[in-house]
């Protein structure tokens, strides 16, 4: 066995082991788990046009923002059964980048047409991150992903700094490079990705108003569930944890 095939190995180890303890976890975190099952495949409906299609050669755009998001929390699921923490919650700050956008697309729809008709770098310099922060609080409305989630999500996972301590979830401060269970990791991870996924689905039913109605219901009714599911532990907690906070 070469090496790439022992941390397969390990990764595939940690998958059944994360699958048993979730239960042992309290309330919250399997209820996330069970209603990320009934509202990914909704989404990814959405995605594939099985739901509803506007047209061959009508726009796709909203439903491509959603595709990537579901592919994203996917992939986020599967690295946080990994016991890839730093890179699930990596992937949920980019699906929260989507989240912002779309949220700010449904308060001004005038911004999305021109989002949407705005070169690479024109469109980045005025619709980058930061940018769809200021413009959510400029029409006084609430960030969905506010600057302090986003900021310890980039510190602690995406970035690299003097402090980093890959996969760090435990006690006794010992980094990993995945492949071995941790508490609070999981929990943090699945506590990102829940919210971030969740918030863009209710967004995205808003900007598809063609939508059947029995499908928004149901989209809108798991993602609140999926909200009122997510616990206490995210990255923010988990680095108060960490450091002894």
């Amino acid at each position: 066995m070469n090496y790439i095939e022992a941390a397969e190995s390990q990764r595939n180890e940690c998958k059944q082991i994360t699958r048993d303890r979730i239960p042992n976890l309290g309330e919250k975190l399997p209820k996330c788990i069970d209603e990320l099952n009934v509202l990914l495949p909704l989404l990814e409906g959405i995605a594939c046009c099985h739901w509803w299609c506007p047209g061959k050669n009508e726009s796709h755009v909203i439903q491509r923002i959603l595709g990537k998001a579901v592919s994203h929390t996917l992939a986020g699921l599967d690295l946080t059964y990994s016991g890839h923490y730093d890179e699930a919650m990596s992937l949920a700050r980019t699906v929260g980048e989507s989240t912002n956008l779309t949220w700010l697309f449904g308060l001004d729809n005038s911004l999305f047409i021109e989002w949407n008709s705005l070169d690479g770098r024109k469109r980045w310099n005025k619709y980058r991150p930061a940018q769809v922060r200021k413009k959510i609080a400029a029409l006084g409305m609430p960030i969905p992903i506010d600057q302090d989630r986003y900021s310890t999500l980039s510190e602690e996972t995406t970035h690299v700094n003097p402090a980093s301590r890959p996969q760090t979830f435990n006690s006794a401060n010992i980094p990993t490079l995945g492949g071995y269970l941790q508490d609070a990791g999981l929990m943090a991870s699945i506590n990102e990705l829940s919210p971030a996924i969740a918030i863009l689905a209710t967004n995205s039913i808003k900007l598809l108003p063609e939508l059947p109605n029995q499908k928004r219901k149901d989209i809108y009714d798991s993602s609140l569930r999926l909200l009122n599911s997510v616990g206490g532990v995210d990255m923010s907690k988990a680095v108060e944890l960490r450091n002894g906070a």
